[in-house]
């Protein structure tokens, strides 16, 4: 099946995490134009060109709450990611995850279910989110620069702040600050990627 045959109608296939029906509008359009994006990006085969459009269709994907079928769609643009041998992507999409997974999480809270199920799906979103946290965390320092270093570990900071492990947030937040104290003594103005970097566009903008 298509990616774009998730959404050829209102209330197919692709629902919010919450279990609720996706409503038409503006933003099931863009996710639908995304995912067309996707079946094409498929057949043209590169894979910085699969990453971006991926990327893209998550984006979208969590605009309408759709967590679940956003997370896989950055887990496959991983995939293509590790081809690329860029840690500056690998290290954006693996934050872009953590996000999406501690989105989940707190529409779950918000929903106050309390069932089993609830509990279970809650609980795993969390894991989920501090797993790709530290994995990103892990990869910050092979990233192209400080700078972009920096990004990642307040990114990934945040999202342990949000599930509850600060103790692990300030460490790896303390790390970002102290880098940032370094990175003083550079131009302000670096450049967003040195050459030959292989980046998508920010995925910061995901939620």
């Amino acid at each position: 099946m298509s990616s774009s045959s998730l959404l050829t109608a209102p209330g197919a296939a692709v629902s919010a995490s919450d279990g609720h029906a996706l409503a038409e509008g503006p933003d099931r359009q863009a996710a639908r134009a995304a995912l067309k994006a996707v079946d094409e990006a498929r057949a043209h085969g590169h894979p910085i060109v699969l990453c971006e459009a991926l990327t893209d269709a998550a984006r979208c994907l969590a605009a309408l709450h759709a967590y679940t079928q956003s997370e896989d769609y950055l887990q496959q643009a991983l995939h293509w990611a590790g081809m690329l041998h860029s840690a500056d992507l690998r290290a954006d999409l693996l934050c872009a995850l953590a996000e999406v997974a501690c989105n989940e999480a707190d529409l779950l809270v918000q929903r106050k279910d309390h069932s089993q199920e609830g509990v279970q799906r809650r609980q795993a979103a969390r894991e989920r989110a501090r797993d790709w946290s530290h994995e990103a965390a892990c990869l910050a320092g092979a990233t192209s620069d400080p700078h972009w270093e920096v990004k990642v570990l307040l990114r990934a900071s945040d999202v342990l702040d949000r599930g509850g492990d600060r103790d692990e947030a300030v460490l790896i937040q303390n790390r970002a600050m102290t880098l940032m104290g370094l990175a003083e003594t550079h131009p302000s103005d670096a450049p967003d990627a040195a050459p030959g970097v292989v980046r998508v566009a920010a995925v910061t903008t995901l939620m």
